[in-house]
């Protein structure tokens, strides 16, 4: 256990570490004040870049959710249509993503590794009545998902046998955020609610199931540790979904 320890002291607890926001701010500066003792191999820094990149694209595109589901109107009344609780979701799940891309971050820079800045890329008009006029990351006006999950997981087919699965809804070029003035929707009309319900859950999946695959790829404990301690948060918010 000494060689997975931060100055003698246990990884960041995943209380710590993926509760929120700023309490990923919290991990970055508690390991500020540390030092790692078993540094990690660059094959594993490459995985743990990897993934840090898919936690700020995830960030990206949930946080322009929330821009939407914290506000008064059709789009969170069709949330709660869902469940009662689905707009309070979408907020902590953001908060969520923000806790791992910036842990996954501040580890590799603590462990004299390049972290990852996507800001660069950052190009990509958003919504244009969302409230926050910034650009974006990810395109959630032109969706297009793979819903085939649906199906697959009620059925007794297995996919591993080569058993395929079709579309339970055909989403091409879709968007999941208002486009309009929200005036201009109603609850029941509300369309992209369709398409974003559809992507949270592919999104879940997807992710856990990456983490699953890359935790088989590492090479140190330290970071087998903390990727399947974040797949352990995705796959505990997928099952709530």
């Amino acid at each position: 256990m000494k060689t997975l320890a931060f100055g003698g002291a246990s990884l960041v607890p995943l209380s710590g570490a993926f509760a929120g926001k700023g309490d990923g701010e919290m991990a970055r500066v508690r390991m500020t004040r540390t030092t790692i003792k078993s540094p990690i191999t660059e094959s594993d820094a490459d995985i743990l870049r990897f993934l840090a990149a898919a936690e700020i694209l995830e960030t990206d595109f949930w946080q322009q959710y929330t821009e939407f589901a914290s506000q008064d109107g059709p789009y969170t009344d069709a949330l709660e249509n869902i469940d009662d609780d689905m707009p309070t979701y979408v907020t902590q799940n953001t908060d969520d993503e923000f806790s791992h891309q910036s842990f996954l971050n501040a580890f590799l820079a603590k462990s004299n590794k390049k972290p990852v800045n996507l800001e660069a890329f950052r190009t990509l008009p958003g919504s244009p009545v969302a409230p926050l006029q910034t650009p974006r990351l990810t395109n959630l006006m032109h969706l297009n998902v793979d819903t085939s999950w649906y199906l697959r997981y009620r059925s007794s087919g297995n996919p591993d046998f080569g058993d395929t699965f079709g579309q339970a809804v055909n989403i091409t070029n879709r968007p999941a955020i208002p486009v309009h003035a929200q005036a201009s929707y109603t609850t029941t009309r509300f369309r992209p609610l369709q398409y974003g319900g559809f992507s949270f859950r592919h999104d879940r999946a997807g992710g856990a199931s990456l983490y699953d695959a890359l935790s088989l790829k590492c090479s140190s404990l330290l970071a087998l540790r903390i990727v399947t301690s974040i797949e352990e948060a995705k796959c505990a918010l997928r099952n709530l979904e």
